[in-house]
């Protein structure tokens, strides 16, 4: 999983992937699948950086209906879709 919050990615591979396109109709988890798209091209290229320096803290919604039904929390239904695109 990941959040667009503290995300990099080479300028040649967002277009490589072509960028947004195809999931730039969903309102909301764009950063996640641009991540699947880029893992899907380059699967054991996907790192993770596990540091105090690269914490970067965002808002919390104040509700859990908030982040049900924000841009954060909106993703928890990606994961399916995910999936779907294998069936």
């Amino acid at each position: 999983m990941c959040n667009g919050a503290n995300l990099a990615y080479k300028r040649e591979v967002f277009y490589e992937v072509d960028g947004f396109k195809g999931i730039d109709n969903i309102a909301s988890g764009d950063d996640m699948l641009l991540m699947h798209k880029i893992w899907k091209r380059y699967p054991n290229q996907i790192g993770y950086l596990k540091a105090k320096e690269a914490i970067v803290e965002t808002e919390a919604a104040p509700t859990w209906k908030a982040f049900l039904t924000s841009a954060s929390g909106g993703p928890a239904k990606l994961p399916v879709m995910m999936i779907k695109e294998y069936l």
